[in-house]
């Protein structure tokens, strides 16, 4: 390779405009975090171009049969090492399982629940000959006159 001549052959065959040999799409709930700076990598590794496809979740895959494979498989590693979509956040895969309670602490919770229960219903309706003490604030306005 001439030294003015930088390009390995998969950048030279995407310069000539040449029809790219793989298309490698991407599942819809990936994530890849930081993709540019890791298909730039597999692209130097592997001597390929490898240029994400924006709006299709496809990559395609520039050079010799045998360096698309390697780039191909450093592909599939790099997707099965990828976190899901941040926008599936509800999905049941992304929220870690409550362990459930014991029959001794739901039995303890649910006492609980009764006593809080019993102290709302006392409060919101005391009863007639109950007698609380008080505290009264007095406030002084500044402006009185006499």
């Amino acid at each position: 390779m001439p030294a003015f001549q930088l390009d390995n052959d998969g950048t030279a065959a995407w310069r000539q405009n040449q029809a790219p040999k793989e298309e490698f799409p991407i599942p819809r709930d990936v994530y890849i975090k930081d993709s540019f700076s890791k298909i730039t990598r597999i692209a130097k590794d592997t001597g390929t171009y490898v240029e994400y496809v924006r709006g299709t979740r496809v990559y395609h895959i520039w050079g010799d049969i045998g360096q698309v494979a390697n780039a191909k498989s450093l592909l599939e590693n790099m997707i099965a090492d990828a976190d899901s979509n941040p926008q599936d956040g509800n999905k049941p895969r992304k929220w870690a399982k409550i362990p459930s309670r014991t029959a001794e602490a739901r039995r303890l919770h649910e006492q609980e629940m009764d006593v809080e229960d019993m102290k709302q219903r006392y409060r919101r309706n005391p009863p007639v000959e109950a007698v609380f003490e008080s505290i009264v604030c007095i406030y002084a306005t500044h402006n009185q006159q006499p």
